[in-house]
């Protein structure tokens, strides 16, 4: 598992994290997209951004599980098409595309 140290007015918080329990964490390593910094950008953070929207929305419904968020994430950012143009048309179009696909993939997860 990795982990982190997060420490904030003398308290230390310590999360171990397994890719096996939050699938996002090997996109870094399974996606060209996510692991190159010269390729991260243009319309990626707007396509993870939707997909999270939609994904935290479906926990607070109870919909989904706590994990099956970032299995979610995982599985839409891995059909996702990277597009370099920076252009609010783009971003609109990303956003919508990005949703849809999120919601179309909510029933594999639904509990």
């Amino acid at each position: 598992p990795s982990g982190f140290r997060m420490n904030t007015r003398g308290w230390t918080l310590r999360l171990l994290l397994s890719r096996s329990s939050v699938p996002i964490l090997s996109v870094s390593r399974t996606s060209p997209m996510l692991s190159m910094p010269s390729v991260w950008g243009g319309d990626a953070p707007c396509a993870l951004n939707a997909a999270n929207e939609i994904a935290v929305a479906a926990f607070l419904r109870g919909e989904i599980s706590f994990t099956d968020m970032s299995r979610l994430l995982y599985e839409v950012m891995s059909r996702h098409k990277l597009s370099h143009e920076v252009a609010l048309s783009t971003f609109v179009d990303t956003d919508s595309r990005t949703r849809r696909i999120a919601e179309s993939l909510l029933p594999i997860f639904r509990r």
